[in-house]
Order: C-alpha cells, then sequence, then structure tokens
C-alpha cells in the first residue's frame, strides 16, 4: 500500500504549491534614501531607460515630511538620490503621476499644513521646475488624481480638518497652467477615494464623506468638463481608502476601510462601457486589509500587505487572476516583513515594492522584488 501513501502525499505536495506561488529577491539597498512610509513612487521608462522614483513622506517623528528621495535603475540595481536644489516641500497625501517625461508633485500634506504647490522633476536629468500656483486648486489632502494623456486631473479631498471638497484643477504641465473643473453633476465631496483613468475617464469611486463612507461615484470628462453619473447597482460595500487599479476597459477595487473603520476583504469590478459593477470572488482571497498595495500586471493583480483586523502589520498577500475570478497565495519564503503604507508598482515581468511603516513611528529603507 506504500504507492497508496505514496499518491496521498505528492497530492497533498502538489496542493501546497497551488496555494502559493511566486518568487521573492531583494533589491540593493545601498544608497537609497532613508527608511519611510506613506511616501510617493512611480515607475518611469524613458529611452529604454527603467527607474523607480521614490520621493518625500515620513522618516522621522519630527516635522515637517522629508522631500528627499531616490531614483532606482532597473538596469543597474543602483540608487541615486533625487535633486534637493528647488525640491518641493515634503508631504504625504499627495498627487504623484509620472506623465511620460516627468514626475509630477502636487498638494498633500507637509504635517503642519495642506498644500497646493508643486513640482516636476525630470529623472533623467534629475532637475526640478516648481508648478504655477496661478489658478491652481485650493491647498488640499487625500484628493483623487489621474494622468490624463496631456495632463493631470486633481479632484476633492481635504481642505481643512473635516472639512471636504467637490471642487478640483487640470493641470497642463506644457503650459504650466491651471483651469477648474466644474461643480455641476459631480460627486459629492469626500476624501480617500479610489481614482484611475480609463484613457479618457477620469473615474472616481468610494471614500468618505460628510455623511460617512460611500459607494457611489462620477466619472469626468476634462475635454468637455462634464461629469456624468455612474451606477451603484451591484457595487461593493461602502469603503475608504480602497486600492484601485485599471486594465484598459475594468476598473478594479478591493480592501479598504467600512463605515466603523474596521478592514475588508472583499471588493469589485466596473465596467465602464457598459456602467455595470461585478462582484470578485471571496473564496481563497486575502485577509482583510488597509494600507496596502495592489498592481495590475498583464492578466493578474496582486495584492500585499498593509493592516489587518487586529490592527498589526501584514506581510502575506495573494494573486487574483482576472480571466478565472479565482486567488492564489503568494509564497512568504523570503517575502518582506509585515508593513504598510508601503509602495509597489509593476516593471514589466515583476512587482517591485519599497518601504513602508512597521508602526506609527519605525520604518523600512528596503526593497524586494517578487516574479509569479
Amino acid at each position: 500500500m506504500r504507492w497508496i501513501a505514496t499518491i496521498v502525499l505528492l497530492a497533498l505536495v502538489l496542493a501546497v504549491t497551488a496555494s502559493a506561488q511566486g518568487t521573492w529577491t531583494t533589491i540593493s539597498s545601498s544608497g537609497a534614501p532613508t527608511a519611510r512610509g506613506s511616501h510617493q513612487s512611480v515607475f518611469t521608462r524613458i529611452d529604454g531607460t527603467d527607474h523607480l522614483v521614490i520621493w518625500s513622506g515620513q522618516d522621522a517623528t519630527s516635522l515637517p515630511f522629508t522631500n528627499t528621495g531616490g531614483r532606482w535603475r532597473r538596469a543597474t540595481g543602483t540608487w541615486a538620490s533625487t535633486a534637493a536644489t528647488n525640491a518641493p516641500a515634503g508631504r504625504i497625501s499627495g498627487a504623484c503621476l509620472w506623465t511620460g517625461r516627468e514626475v509630477v508633485i502636487w498638494g498633500g500634506d507637509n504635517g503642519t499644513g495642506f498644500l497646493n504647490n508643486g513640482g516636476r522633476l525630470d529623472p533623467q536629468s534629475n532637475t526640478w521646475v516648481a508648478t504655477t500656483t496661478t489658478g491652481a486648486p485650493s491647498a488640499r489632502a487625500l484628493f483623487g488624481a489621474v494622468w490624463a494623456g496631456d495632463r493631470m486631473v486633481a479632484w476633492g479631498g481635504a481642505t481643512g480638518t473635516s472639512t471636504y471638497t467637490n471642487t478640483g484643477g487640470v493641470y497642463d504641465a506644457f503650459s504650466d497652467s491651471w483651469s477648474s473643473t466644474t461643480t455641476v453633476g459631480a460627486p459629492s465631496a469626500r476624501v480617500r477615494m479610489a481614482s484611475v483613468w480609463s484613457g479618457n475617464r477620469m473615474i472616481i469611486w468610494g471614500g468618505d464623506t460628510t455623511s460617512g463612507v460611500s459607494n457611489s461615484g462620477g466619472i469626468y470628462d476634462p475635454v468637455g468638463d462634464v461629469w456624468s453619473s455612474m451606477s451603484t447597482t451591484g457595487a461593493p460595500a461602502a469603503r475608504a481608502r480602497p486600492a484601485a487599479a485599471w486594465d484598459g476597459r475594468r476598473m478594479y477595487v478591493w480592501g479598504g476601510l467600512d463605515g466603523n473603520q474596521a478592514p475588508l476583504a472583499s471588493g469589485g469590478i466596473y465596467e465602464l462601457r457598459t456602467d455595470t459593477w461585478y462582484s470578485m470572488a471571496t473564496s481563497g482571497a486575502p485577509a482583510a486589509r488597509v494600507g496596502h498595495t495592489m498592481v495590475l500586471t498583464s492578466s493578474a493583480l496582486i495584492i500585499w500587505g498593509g493592516v489587518g483586523s487586529n490592527g498589526s502589520p501584514l506581510g502575506d498577500g495573494a494573486v487574483y487572476d482576472i480571466a478565472s475570478d479565482s486567488w492564489t497565495s503568494m509564497s512568504t519564503s523570503g517575502a518582506p516583513a509585515a508593513r504598510f503604507d508601503h509602495t509597489a508598482a509593476w516593471i514589466g515581468d515583476r512587482m517591485v515594492i519599497w518601504g513602508g511603516a512597521a508602526s506609527g513611528s519605525s520604518w523600512y529603507g528596503d526593497g524586494f522584488a517578487y516574479k509569479f
């Protein structure tokens, strides 16, 4: 009967292998920015040169927040500092977007007040140029922002303590000029919402409003300066701080906080063309969390890290296969230490995460790549 035992053992091994996938590797921390959380990052690609740009965030208990950063070059695995000359004031909860040539920083909270200024970093020349404040929206943090092909759209957010807005602005980087967004038909004022760019529309969903968390949203056309509504039929439960991604046809949202500030372990899929919501499988999904990252690959979503229901950082995650609506857990062998408020980017064939917080006053200055 040994052959039966062998088959059973092999089946168990295969089951374990199928339930966890991928490999983790470290990236060099030599010359990397100081350990930090709630920072901003983008993955840039210019003339065949790929960089992960890390900037600002909280790296100390003192305020204001740091305005330092670093550029990790993928080809060599080496770090170089971002320029200090003309760099904007440090901040969290602002916009950090890649235009195709520059990194645009705008708005946010510097620890002592909200901001309506910013800067543009050329990662090749490592030089900063300030963004104009003429015509800019009022100072704010926790707003939604997207790069809309040739301009930035920033909308909503907090303009003061418990003061939310449904105003916004469109920034033209070429002319260094601002125009306002209409409030006609705009969603209710909110913070900590999902925001994605569809290719011709900005989609806003969820967030904290003055009446509680929301599962409503709106669709903004920056060319026509027009808002349109989006269906709530079949939408996920109301939440703030969901992670969001766009795959060319659909928006994905997952996790976040419910009205009682408890993390969620659910999500949803919104198809813009038909104004329709679809559910996501919950079997095999990651544990409830907030402060996690979600990146889109060519065929899947990767969710990792965050803070769980017990308030502790998480060091696990899962891969969501879009075609099969199914989850597979990620390998924890060689994985980063549990953390939240880190950043993550998909760099073509793997996910790179960097930094993050272990607690309110302890941060990481390391990075890892995950390939599956």
